[in-house]
């Protein structure tokens, strides 16, 4: 998504005073700020909106631009896209050796959180400027990485005792995560400039993971193109699209906007 250009749906009649009733729910990749009000009291999407942007100077513009987010909420949840990131078995992980994950992720800004679906710590490090700004504008939020609700939601609403492939599309990055059961065998976040590219790591993927196309579904999320699910069903004789409405309901007025963009962003709803 280009700089400056909007997405925003809402359902009719929304006022501030209803928003301390609802959570807000934020993503953050390196080009587009999504965000989502759900009324916890209906489990109902009320508004949806994305902006992209170039720098944090053009989302902290565009933060202050939009009145809504000014607004109360119950719950804050921020979503951060980040390649820093390790994944550590909650059986093994001790918050005494916070010093030594942070190693693994390069420093900077660490933050620990939970998918608690797969008993997994994730230990992930941020941009220091955008942490903070963030930090700053939505004190009271809770920061996970792009990791959790991709993961919660894959494992809540699709697993699957075969081997399943989750990829979830953002921007120029996607999400890999394979798995069998309640059981992460794999997860990236991997760059996708152009279909070409993508094609690149799905291939790679296929042969270091040993997948064989014929036995493992593609469950897809994300925004997407026709060239993406071409690729796909190059290799792939199944594939299916999230529906957001398994996560919360989705009201006749988001009609416009595809459930594979508001899924994993939803999904934030999963994480404590």
């Amino acid at each position: 998504m280009d700089k400056g250009i909007k997405t925003h749906v809402e359902e009719p009649g929304f006022q501030s005073q209803q928003s301390s009733k609802c959570d807000l729910l934020i993503s953050v990749t390196d080009s587009v700020f999504s965000y989502l009000v759900v009324d916890m009291l209906h489990d109902q999407a009320k508004i949806y909106g994305s902006i992209g942007f170039k720098n944090l100077t053009d989302l902290e513009s565009a933060i202050d631009e939009t009145a809504i987010l000014r607004f109360y909420y119950r719950k804050v949840k921020i979503s951060i896209q980040t390649n820093l990131f390790a994944f550590i078995p909650q059986e093994v992980f001790d918050e005494g050796d916070a010093g030594r994950y942070a190693g693994f992720v390069g420093g900077g800004v660490t933050l620990t959180n939970a998918i608690k679906t797969a008993s997994i710590k994730t230990v992930a490090s941020f941009d220091t400027q955008l942490k903070e700004f963030l930090t700053k504008r939505f004190p009271s939020a809770l920061i996970l990485t792009q990791a959790e609700p991709f993961v919660e939601a894959a494992l809540k609403f699709y697993s699957s005792e075969s081997r399943q492939l989750f990829i979830g599309i953002a921007g120029e990055k996607f999400e890999l995560l394979l798995t069998e059961g309640k059981k992460v065998i794999f997860y990236n976040l991997l760059p996708k400039h152009d279909a070409d590219e993508f094609n690149y790591y799905i291939l790679t993927i296929i042969k270091q993971l040993q997948i064989n196309p014929k036995e493992v579904s593609v469950i897809l999320s994300g925004e997407y193109d026709a060239e993406v699910i071409e690729r796909l069903e190059k290799y792939f004789n199944e594939i299916h699209h999230v529906i957001a409405a398994l996560v919360v309901n989705i009201p006749d007025d988001f009609k416009t906007i595809e459930q594979t963009r508001i899924f994993t962003l939803s999904a934030l709803l999963l994480c404590e």
